[in-house]
């Protein structure tokens, strides 16, 4: 579309990804079976594209299910 800066969104949603992993990473989360990929919509408002592994999403929603019970248990 012209006038959208796709580069700007681009970034954004790089840099988010990147975040995302170093924090599952950090978490105790195997990354190795997860993929991503930064994109841009029609808009130029960033995505990011997750793509996990059946095995890897079912231990990225127990890592999800932990953290949620922590913060009830707070």
């Amino acid at each position: 579309m012209r006038g959208v800066d796709y580069v700007a969104g681009w970034r954004d949603a790089a840099d988010a990804g990147g975040v995302l992993a170093e924090a599952l990473e950090s978490a105790g989360f195997d990354t190795a079976g997860l993929e991503w990929q930064a994109r841009t919509n029609a808009e130029g408002a960033g995505r990011v594209r997750l793509v996990l592994s059946a095995a890897a999403a079912g231990d990225l929603a127990a890592l999800v299910l932990a953290v949620a019970r922590l913060g009830k248990a707070s």
